[in-house]
């Protein structure tokens, strides 16, 4: 049985373009990627108790999938590529790259930039996404700030720049800006990141 149509299967592993011409990694459920010049598509899905991974690089006849039993200290796509590594090392157009498994990923910016505890307090509070419908708390903690939520568990975020931070890697070093208003109120966080999320918008509420 074929569900769908080629032009709906094209939509689901092709880049999305948005209303204003940019271009986001993400297709209608599936995220394409180029790794050392060969296509894959896939989709990863992780709650408490478990993170999977489905990949696969339609031209070679290839797939992967990695099962796991927790959900935030094992990354299934890193583990992937080394998998694809061995068995299409002969089929690769481009070199390895040692840090490629993070091409696709916001990379990591250098941190030198410092706040001190008074001033992390004023981005601690609650914060709600009503695209997401969730709530995130977060407080100052140690040179940084933690995020905490019910079904994530908590994250640990530090300074990059002014108003900016980014996590160590646990969120594939997503970043998350604060916003301030004219009273030089934190009243916005917006976050970008992982699977070509941009600018997700949580407002400050307590």
């Amino acid at each position: 049985i074929i569900v769908g149509s080629p032009d709906i299967f094209k939509k689901m592993t092709s880049v999305t373009k948005l209303n204003n011409g940019d271009s986001i990694n993400v297709g209608l459920g599936l995220y394409p990627y180029n790794y050392r010049g060969l296509k894959e598509v896939g989709s990863e899905g992780f709650d408490f108790g478990f993170r999977a991974y489905l990949s696969r690089f339609p031209d070679q006849n290839f797939s992967v999938t990695i099962l796991t039993n927790d959900g935030r200290a094992i990354f299934p796509f890193p583990l992937i590529l080394k998998i694809a590594d061995i068995c299409l090392k002969h089929q690769f157009t481009e070199p390895y790259i040692k840090d490629d498994i993070y091409t696709f990923k916001t990379q990591k910016d250098s941190i030198d930039f410092k706040y001190n505890t008074e001033q992390l307090k004023e981005f601690s509070g609650l914060y709600y996404s009503e695209e997401l419908e969730l709530n995130y708390k977060i407080e100052s903690k140690n040179d940084g700030l933690e995020i905490s939520q019910t079904r994530i568990g908590t994250l640990e975020i530090n300074p990059i720049s002014k108003n900016v931070f980014q996590d160590n890697g646990e969120w594939d070093y997503s970043k998350f800006r604060f916003i301030r208003n004219n009273k030089n109120e934190v009243f916005e966080m917006r976050f970008s990141g992982t699977h070509g999320v941009s600018n997700l918008k949580f407002k400050k509420i307590k």
